[in-house]
């Protein structure tokens, strides 16, 4: 039987800026200014929507504000399961060949919420920007990586549909949240449980003139959703410290 714990509310962000546009610009379309800038409003809408996504789960990963709705971290050694289980999706050493395989069995040995083999299967690497050559390297390599021996590589001939994933917004540069921001990697199942809730999906419109006294037209784009980690089930993370 279906059982629900811990339920929590959260607000669904919105997003909405526009761009003013003289009605003398748009006549005479001065040196493509008006498409540039419809181009980056639409392109900063995108950004903000990946900064917040990433701040609010794997950005910060490993402190309260990511915060699942048991009140521990996404990636934390002291969840408890709605069967009292506790469960440990923490690691700390750094990305190698090893120390991937100890985070990928810590996935696979994951209970569930009933207490029960989770049955979770790593389909997703994410990393730090500055671990995203080793990492592609460990796991799409064809022989073992770093060795001089003909050895084949286990994660290539194992996992060899595992995506491996960063972004820019997980590099000290644009996150501050995490110290260990650029050393952390996650792993991921298919059923994992952060998700995107999108109330209202972007949506752009140009407004014209007519009713504004300064004669200017509006190129408008909005979105409202909010990135939650609806629990910890199907994630596994290290921070990369030792």
């Amino acid at each position: 039987a279906p059982r629900s714990g811990n339920l929590v509310t959260t607000r669904i962000r919105k997003y909405a800026r526009d761009i003013p546009i003289p009605d003398e610009v748009m006549e005479d379309a001065q040196l493509g200014a008006v498409e540039y800038e419809i181009r980056a409003l639409g392109r900063n809408a995108r950004q903000a929507s990946s900064d917040y996504a990433f701040r609010r789960s794997y950005g910060d990963a490993f402190t309260a504000a990511s915060g699942t709705p048991d009140g521990a971290a996404l990636v934390s050694n002291s969840h408890t399961a709605l069967s009292g289980d506790t469960i440990d999706n923490l690691e700390t050493g750094v990305l190698t060949a090893a120390n991937l395989e100890v985070v990928v069995r810590s996935l696979r040995r994951q209970r569930a919420q009933d207490g029960t083999l989770g049955g979770h299967t790593a389909a997703g690497l994410l990393v730090a920007l500055n671990l995203h050559e080793d990492a592609f390297e460990v796991t799409k390599s064809e022989l073992a990586p770093g060795t001089a021996d003909n050895q084949a590589n286990y994660w290539s001939n194992v996992y060899p549909n595992m995506r491996v994933g960063t972004s820019a917004f997980l590099h000290s540069d644009y996150n501050t949240l995490n110290t260990n921001v650029n050393t952390s990697y996650f792993v991921v199942s298919r059923h994992h449980q952060v998700t995107r809730v999108s109330r209202k999906s972007l949506s752009t419109k140009l407004v014209p003139p007519d009713t504004d006294r300064k004669d200017r037209w509006f190129y408008r784009a909005k979105f409202r959703e909010v990135v939650i980690p609806k629990t910890w089930s199907g994630v596994a993370g290290s921070n990369g410290t030792v």
